[in-house]
């Protein structure tokens, strides 16, 4: 029965994209929907289009998973509806994923909290890691991974685009995170 248990948990696992698979079958298999797109101020005459983001505090958010989640929505860091992630796997308190598309590239953006109170030895030494070379290990495999500044959040940002529109988001979104609520 122990042997068909860990064969069981093994195959969950080796059908993940980073190691934790929403919890939700059917997001598990989704593919980028929604397009993410920034607001612009309307009448520019440059063919180059200025981006008009709203200025937003994250003092005006809970410091909780739900509050970072919303930061981000409302910030437009993130797109579509969120999946919780099988968060335990990496000794997390709580995860999403958000899948989306941004400037034609399929971007998923993972975020987790960690209870800095009661974290186990396992925790601790995911959370030292992404500090310390920016990676997190699940289950045999390193992803690259961002710690925010107060040390209770984990972010992993994937896009593979090349384009410099993504890489200035993906700067602008980690910087976000970074001080969301920093001590």
């Amino acid at each position: 029965m122990k042997k068909i248990a860990v064969l069981i948990t093994s195959l969950i696992l080796v059908f993940t994209l980073t190691g934790c698979m929403p919890t939700n079958r059917n997001s598990a298999n989704a593919t980028a929907s929604v397009d993410l797109v920034l607001p612009t101020k309307a009448g520019e005459a440059s063919g180059q289009e200025e981006i008009d983001l709203p200025k937003i505090s994250d003092t005006d958010f809970k410091d909780d998973m739900a509050g970072l989640c919303e930061y981000l929505e409302k910030t437009y860091s993130v797109a579509d509806e969120k999946a919780q992630m099988s968060y335990d796997v990496i000794e997390a308190k709580d995860g999403y994923r958000y899948l989306f598309r941004y400037n034609k590239s399929t971007v998923q953006i993972e975020v987790y909290e960690f209870d800095l109170e009661n974290l186990t030895e396992e925790a601790k030494t995911n959370l030292e890691n992404v500090k310390a070379n920016g990676k997190l290990k699940v289950i045999e495999k390193e992803v690259d991974a961002v710690l925010s500044n107060s040390g209770k959040y984990v972010m992993i940002y994937q896009d593979q685009s090349k384009e410099e529109a993504n890489a200035v988001q993906k700067e602008r979104v980690i910087d976000l995170f970074k001080t969301f609520h920093q001590a």
